[in-house]
């Protein structure tokens, strides 16, 4: 469509070479612009690609807003001194009233690849541990066989809020317990002897 707007040009002009010329040439940035437009957009409308406010789009569409989190960096502790009071008297500013900002767009993103098994699959044991995965890979999902679940894992603030946030399913009265990971190596709840008890990892029951 681009390229056919040459013949637009007034028929005087149609021999004029070094016009056309330019005319082309500004036709083909433009057409390279729009192609980059265009797979710009592509990008953004991917899960996986998609950044800052395309990504909240996404996240809305699939009933999952970006998560809150309080802003542990600013520097809240201490006095209110905004109306330049005197001692003792400006307000005491505590970590509570610390800014809330939203949780960046790599944590977001692996929420929303965990929210797809809410929104889509059922809430089954194999479905909640594929969740937990796309947070946390190395995670260690053991049922409990009652009504709890434990998640070991090195990411215990970021399960904890896709916990409390709902980003991963469970099924219904099932309690799902974070724990920082202390084990690594063999399962030695039996007392076993060397190289005989079993490697702890996955799903187990």
């Amino acid at each position: 469509m681009i390229t056919a707007n040459t013949g637009l040009m007034i028929g005087q002009w149609h021999q004029a070479s070094e016009l056309r010329a330019l005319i082309q040439a500004y036709l083909n940035v433009r057409k390279a612009e729009i192609s980059d437009q265009f797979l710009t957009l592509q990008a953004m409308r991917n899960l996986d690609t998609a950044e800052g406010w395309w990504l909240d789009q996404i996240g809305l569409r699939m009933g999952y807003p970006r998560p809150v989190v309080s802003d542990t960096e600013s520097d809240v502790f201490g006095f209110d001194l905004s109306k330049h009071k005197g001692f003792n008297q400006a307000r005491f500013l505590s970590a509570t009233r610390a800014p809330l900002i939203g949780i960046g767009d790599d944590l977001y993103r692996q929420f929303l690849r965990a929210r797809r098994y809410v929104n889509y699959a059922a809430a089954t044991m194999q479905n909640f541990d594929a969740a937990v995965r796309e947070i946390d890979p190395g995670a260690q999902v053991t049922d409990n066989l009652d009504m709890t679940v434990t998640v070991r894992t090195d990411r215990v603030s970021d399960l904890e809020l896709a916990r409390d946030t709902l980003a991963v399913p469970k099924p219904a009265g099932v309690k799902m317990i974070v724990e920082g990971r202390d084990v690594f190596g063999f399962d030695d709840s039996g007392y076993v002897g060397f190289n005989q008890g079993p490697f702890r990892t996955g799903l187990t029951s």
